[in-house]
């Protein structure tokens, strides 16, 4: 948790760390959703294709935060 100014949180990948902004957690849904937006890019980071020249993962991460967890939520009766 830290005081992010810029964004609610984001993936250091040279440390392997996550820092979310201390703001979110004054809203349990934001904060589930933006740590789970960070453990993608993490995750995304790890597998390696991140380091692809031709690949932009933050487009991928927002479109299943937008699309892919939504229907996730809904079809396993979360929602």
């Amino acid at each position: 948790m830290k005081d992010l100014d810029e964004c609610y949180g984001q993936y250091l990948p040279d440390a392997k760390v996550i820092e979310i902004d201390r703001k979110t957690t004054k809203d349990a849904k934001l904060f589930r959703e933006t740590l789970r937006h960070e453990m993608v890019e993490a995750a995304l980071f790890l597998s390696g294709v991140a380091y692809s020249d031709t690949y932009s993962q933050e487009p991928i991460v927002r479109a299943l935060d937008e699309l892919f967890w939504p229907a996730w939520e809904k079809v396993s009766g979360k929602v």
